[in-house]
Order: C-alpha cells, then structure tokens, then sequence
C-alpha cells in the first residue's frame, strides 16, 4: 500500500481522537452557554470522530479500489485524496449539522 495514503488516513483517524479526548479545541467551544457547553461540545466531538474515523476508512478502501481496478499508483493516491478530502469535508459539515440539532 502507498505510504502516502496510509500516513494520510492514519493522519484523519488522529484528528478524530484529538478532538473526541478534548472537545474544548473546537471553534466556538467558549461561546457556547456554560449549561451547555460541555453537553454540545462532547455530542459535537463523538460526531466528528465518527466522520474522521469514516474518512480514515474510506481512504484506503478508495485506494485499494482503485489500485484493483488497474489504476496508476500515483495517480490512485492523488484521486483518493481528492474524493476524499472534498467528500469528507461536505460530509463532516452535512453531518455535525444534522447531529447537532
């Protein structure tokens, strides 16, 4: 496997973990009410550890599938990448903001 594409998903997986183990990271966290903010700030990371894990796998399974189908090596990683990279991202947003409601 492309240790590009390993390091990079490995890369997503730890953000997941650092914003799920300290959720006060997050933009807006001391704007928040204090009644709230630990609540909302807590639901809000477990979120996005979820989507940073998501990604992290879907990652490598874009790029063995794209290695299987006979795709350059290079070319696979940067493709993988980009789709998710820009399908994470809308993902994640789509998804934080569905949750947290």
């Amino acid at each position: 496997m492309d240790i590009f594409v390993l390091v990079y998903s490995l890369l997503f997986y730890a953000i997941g973990r650092w914003v799920k183990n300290s959720p006060s990271v997050m933009a807006g966290y001391y704007s928040l009410p204090k009644e709230r903010r630990e609540r909302v700030a807590r639901r809000t990371a477990d979120c996005l550890y979820r989507v940073f894990r998501a990604m992290a796998v879907l990652m490598v399974l874009s790029y063995a599938v794209l290695r299987v189908a006979g795709v350059d090596k290079v070319l696979s990683g940067c493709l993988c990448t980009l789709i998710i990279s820009v399908v994470g991202t809308v993902g994640a947003a789509l998804w934080v903001q569905r949750y947290d409601k």
